[in-house]
């Protein structure tokens, strides 16, 4: 985490060569950790590699345009496809269950470490999650509701969608006081039964902030 908010800083000629330049790093440390990863994201660390958000007292994060010799986009879900300094909500170790039954990571027959050969052009890089619709109150504290969104564009049309990453390990029964690590996410198609979205966002919310009561929609985060 430390070095990717190092990463983000630095200033580069050509934004669309920042996914491209920390490639061969990720690749090593991808073998060390044993591990499988994907633009920014360790399979073993996944859950607190999707909490990055835009680092306090920097401009909005802008989208990385497609560049001359952008082989291959990262995907929203990923601070590879922005341009702008990160930083990372970072839950206690320990004290957090990741989501891993309701969410399908994209690293299914992936035996190469790096997202970028061209063996990988048309593999999917696609989170498979449940939505869920949430709604913050304007009196709501920040340590019950914590957003962060990433960019301008993301305070346009809907984004009304939560899918929880991991939650926080509790005694208590009361699921409202439960915190949630979520990304937020806004729907840009539904086509063959498909609901697509993008991410535009990331925050810590208190149960009774999320409509449980609601039922959770199927969503491609791309």
């Amino acid at each position: 985490m430390d070095l990717f908010q190092r990463y983000t800083r630095l200033e580069f000629s050509h934004p669309e060569d920042r996914p491209i330049a920390i490639d061969g790093l990720m690749e090593r440390l991808t073998e060390s950790f044993k591990t499988q990863s994907l633009a920014g994201l360790f399979k073993t660390f996944w859950g607190r590699c999707l909490l990055w958000q835009k680092a306090d007292g920097v401009a909005p994060l802008k989208k990385i345009p497609h560049g001359d010799h952008t082989r291959k986009v990262p995907p929203t879900w990923s601070w590879m496809a922005f341009d702008g300094a990160i930083s990372f909500i970072e839950p206690k170790g320990g004290q957090v269950h990741w989501n891993d039954s309701e969410i399908k990571l994209p690293f299914d027959h992936r035996t190469q470490t790096s997202w970028l050969r061209t063996s990988h052009k048309k593999d999917s890089m696609a989170i498979r999650a449940k939505a869920l619709d949430f709604k913050i109150t304007p009196i709501a504290a920040e340590s019950e509701a914590f957003i962060s969104l990433d960019g301008c564009d993301a305070l346009t049309g809907t984004f009304s969608k939560c899918v929880i990453i991991g939650s926080e390990k509790q005694q208590t029964s009361n699921a409202a006081t439960k915190k949630h690590y979520v990304l937020i996410v806004k729907i840009t198609s539904e086509t063959d039964g498909t609901t697509t979205c993008e991410r535009v966002g990331v925050g810590c919310l208190s149960g009774k902030f999320i409509r449980f009561d609601r039922l959770a929609i199927p969503v491609v985060i791309k």
